[in-house]
């Protein structure tokens, strides 16, 4: 910020422009005996504005303590679990901060989340690939070898935490209110994935190691998320052998805290098997799904081979089984199935359920639209005009 004074007499004050600090603007105050004075005196006043926005924004909190502080209260209150903290936190702290953590809250403002998300969209996907002590992005390609970007899915869910944590604050006390009540934030990609068929899910699971394949009928069976909520840590202790059901913790999505979920005879000889096996070892086994006595971590590497053993090339993750679970019940079940499903998956309402299975739901529909009377005649109207049609072929075979 400055006074100067041009070749023809006029006085002007440059500043920096606050919406890119690498230009200037330049504010005239034209020949008169008085501009240098106002020119000057505005050039102070801006000075101080800009000085005690500094100070201000020294104060207040930054983004980047909101997140820390956030975190340090979800996670020392158990309100987020290892898994959701480790599957964001990345995120977090390679994209979110480096682009929004400097900013004081009060200038996280609609513009600026407009244009991290611009920015976002146009963003291609990397892999890490390489050593562990060396590990570099690699971006990704389509098939017709254009960049991988960003899908508007991710985008949405770093809005949304962007979002909550603002939330959070304004809760807590931590800050008086933000910009953003009301962000129109990025609509997801619809996807739907086609779930794994019971002839493929046979096929995995043959091919499958012995404790992948308690991972896969307990999904397939009962519905359970996969995760350290629900599947990971389940136990024998929540198997009901006499009653043939199983009790399920669930994961903090709004739903029940538990749930009881009926299985089928087949299921229950299976899980008696493996239980028998696990209560003659050495040291008694607690968790149902284990490798060597241990719990499992993470059954991405085993999945991966087991599917390719399978023969199967698509795209199946191991939440389709789920899904799987869910659209075969669906389908069996008739027109009151749909809640009880809800409440099996452990969803907070039956609109959830419709929400994410769509696909699922064509059976339900088809048994309404089967109810509907057949219209009188009309296979004679159909059966009519198929004649007439073969006597216009006729004669116009005859006439050729």
């Amino acid at each position: 910020m400055s006074v100067h004074q041009t070749k023809d007499g006029r006085w002007y004050a440059i500043q920096r422009r606050r919406d890119d600090w690498r230009k200037f603007k330049k504010k005239y105050f034209g020949h008169e005996p008085t501009a240098e004075v106002e020119a000057r005196a505005y050039d102070a006043e801006q000075i101080n504005i800009r000085k005690q926005e500094r100070d201000y924004d020294r104060k207040v909190y930054g983004f980047t303590k909101l997140v820390e502080s956030y975190y340090a209260d979800k996670y020392t209150t158990g309100k987020i679990t290892e898994t959701t903290y480790q599957g964001m936190w990345p995120r977090v702290v390679n994209v979110i901060l480096p682009e929004l953590g400097r900013l004081p809250y009060p200038k996280l403002t609609r513009e600026k989340l407009n244009e991290y998300t611009a920015k976002r969209l146009k963003t291609q996907k990397t892999v890490m690939t390489g050593p562990k002590d060396n590990r570099k992005p690699k971006p990704l390609f389509t098939a017709d070898g254009s960049p991988q970007l960003i899908s508007p899915t991710t985008v949405e869910t770093e809005q949304t935490f962007i979002l909550t944590v603002l939330n959070w604050a304004v809760k807590k006390g931590l800050i008086p209110g933000h910009k953003l009540n009301g962000f129109e934030k990025t609509k997801r990609a619809v996807s739907v994935t086609k779930p794994p068929t019971p002839q493929e899910v046979q096929a995995i699971f043959s091919q499958a190691a012995p404790h992948l394949k308690r991972y896969i009928a307990l999904v397939y069976y009962a519905g359970i998320r996969p995760g350290p909520v629900e599947l990971s840590e389940l136990e024998w202790d929540n198997m009901d052998f006499e009653r043939g059901t199983i009790l399920i913790q669930s994961a903090r999505k709004g739903g029940p805290e538990a749930r009881i979920v009926p299985l089928t005879e087949d299921a229950l000889k299976l899980f008696k098997c493996w239980y028998n096996e696990d209560k003659e070892t050495a040291v008694p086994i607690r968790n149902i799904i284990h490798y060597r006595g241990k719990p499992v971590k993470s059954i991405k590497r085993s999945w991966a081979t087991a599917k390719r053993k399978a023969g199967i090339t698509r795209k199946v993750k191991p939440y389709a089984l789920r899904h799987a679970f869910a659209t075969d019940a669906l389908h069996e079940g008739g027109d009151g199935a749909l809640k009880a499903v809800s409440m099996a998956l452990g969803h907070s309402r039956p609109d959830t359920t419709l929400k994410i299975y769509q696909h699922a739901t064509t059976a339900l529909v088809r048994n309404l639209v089967k109810r509907k009377p057949a219209l009188k005649n009309f296979s004679g109207e159909t059966r009519g005009y198929v004649e007439k049609e073969k006597s216009k072929k006729k004669i116009i075979k005859t006439a050729a």
